[in-house]
């Protein structure tokens, strides 16, 4: 099998062209909406091509400012493109013959249909979907820097990003301390309007937002899991209707 493998190298090459393939386009999620479009933007302007961005139909404003900069770097009109809009604005940019490749970021099911609909009309497609973050307490780890690290990006962004840590694994002699200082962590965290100051963690998208997020921990309690931290249906003062969701920590989920 080694001299096979060793033939079959020989004769293999491996190459890249970076070429321009025309006009391309990136659907940007709400929870990333500036980063996102920046994974994209230099290197697709670097190799010849001209760019769009949908931002996410929820958060219209902040793409909005960028291309206000955008627009002080003097780039001929045309080149950096800016479209807002929701659903019909999505399946533009998929059917449009003019636009050659399409990038986007989102949930399972939407990046599914971005890729199935980009690729029906042959165009390059890339769709980048949900994710799920395990981290892994080990029995030697030091207890409080691994708090501040899960802490920040558990309820980071409202837990709203597919880079937040949304299940722990502790090994051995680190179960205790840690699940009492993240328990600890999750209750003094200030959740409220984010302009507000001191406010650590901010509302989540929307009103079903919150309500999908309050079943699913529900689904856990129903999974025989222990609600160390319930957040559910806690209100802050003068925001009593907001779409507010208070840090949760639950143990001892079942292993499926």
């Amino acid at each position: 099998m080694g001299n096979v493998l060793e033939d079959v190298a020989g004769v293999i090459d491996e190459f890249t062209i970076c070429q321009p393939v025309g006009l391309v386009a990136t659907i940007a999620p709400f929870n990333c909406l500036d980063m996102i479009p920046f994974w994209y933007l230099p290197y697709a302007l670097a190799y010849g091509n001209t760019y769009n961005v949908k931002p996410s139909e929820r958060v219209p404003l902040t793409i909005q400012k960028i291309f206000e900069l955008i627009e002080q770097c003097g780039f001929p009109a045309g080149v950096v493109n800016m479209l807002q809009g929701g659903v019909d604005a999505v399946n533009d940019i998929l059917d449009h013959p003019i636009i050659r490749g399409v990038t986007c970021v989102g949930s399972t099911n939407i990046a599914k249909q971005v890729y199935s609909r980009a690729s029906l009309n042959g165009k390059r497609g890339q769709a980048q979907d949900g994710a799920k973050n395990p981290t892994i307490i080990l029995s030697d780890a030091d207890t409080d820097m691994a708090t501040r690290i899960v802490a920040d990006s558990a309820f980071g962004c409202a837990g709203q990003r597919c880079l937040s840590t949304s299940l722990v694994f502790t090994v051995g002699k680190a179960e205790v301390p840690f699940t009492r200082a993240i328990s600890e962590a999750a209750l003094s965290r200030v959740t409220g309007f984010g302009l507000d100051e001191g406010v650590q963690m901010r509302p989540v998208i929307s009103f079903p937002a919150k309500i999908c997020n309050e079943a699913l921990i529900a689904k856990g309690v129903a999974e025989r899991a222990e609600v160390v931290v319930d957040g559910r249906g806690t209100t802050v003062k003068g925001y009593e209707s907001g779409s507010l969701v208070h840090p949760n920590v639950l143990i001892g989920l079942p292993r499926q």
